[in-house]
């Protein structure tokens, strides 16, 4: 079901009502007669059946009612009598708040002028609340995900959690300076930090690897002389 209207306050002193008959416009178009005589303005809108109410039915908004609540009352049950066969507020259901009359007209038209039945207001403004009107079941679709289940969010890779921690070394931010050794002790250090900050278990050959990939990254020139090195000595090039 569409979402119902939002609830803004009255942009005048006017009340505005809501009333709801759990009947097709055919059976209580007369009331559109007397709404005419007794109101500033009103809209009568039906609305196929849906979630909250399994039958044909016409919601009608009625601003500056001009007799009693309960003359209105008394006309509502002679069209639609019976208990639950009608609904009458002048509040919102869910924040108890005033109805504002564009809101209201918004929900009863739902996009569609068809839906208008009888009226005091004039073709254009109908056209407009119709242009306003905003399907939340659809946007909802497109947008919620599925109960039950929650976006995954993707993995970060050695790279991303690398460059997490070489942000956090202040020798990085020149990228020509060589680390010392002790700046080099710091990254061991700064690994450690951040993954026990971030509930992450790495063992001391990860600790290598994340070590390896933030000099990488951060000093290229100066990893890329200690990996000749290394294989330098595993091979014993030279003399």
């Amino acid at each position: 079901m569409e979402s119902p209207p939002p609830t803004n306050q009255p942009t005048s002193g006017v009340e505005v009502l809501q009333v709801v008959l759990h009947k097709s416009y055919e059976v209580v178009k007369a009331f559109a007669e007397w709404l005419k005589e007794n109101s500033q303005q009103y809209l009568i809108g039906e609305h196929p059946a849906d979630d909250q109410v399994k039958t044909t039915h016409c919601h009608i908004l009625v601003e500056g009612l001009k007799v009693t609540r309960e003359s209105l009352r008394k006309q509502i049950i002679k069209y639609s009598p019976g208990r639950g066969q009608y609904f009458t507020s002048a509040l919102t259901q869910e924040t108890r708040e005033p109805y504002e009359r564009n809101h209201l007209a918004r929900y009863i038209i739902k996009g569609n002028v068809q839906h208008v039945k009888a009226t005091s207001f004039d073709e254009i403004q109908i056209a407009i609340w119709a242009s306003q009107w905003i399907n939340y079941k659809d946007l909802l679709s497109v947008v919620q995900v599925p109960v039950g289940t929650a976006p995954k969010k993707k993995a970060s890779t050695i790279y991303d959690d690398c460059n997490a921690i070489a942000d956090r070394l202040t020798w990085v931010k020149d990228p020509g300076q060589l680390p010392r050794i002790e700046e080099r002790t710091d990254v061991v250090d700064e690994i450690i930090k951040w993954a026990n900050e971030n509930r992450k278990a790495l063992h001391s050959q990860q600790v290598g690897n994340y070590y390896d990939v933030v000099l990488q990254n951060a000093v290229p020139e100066y990893y890329k002389k200690v990996c000749v090195d290394r294989i330098n000595r595993r091979h014993a090039f030279g003399k």
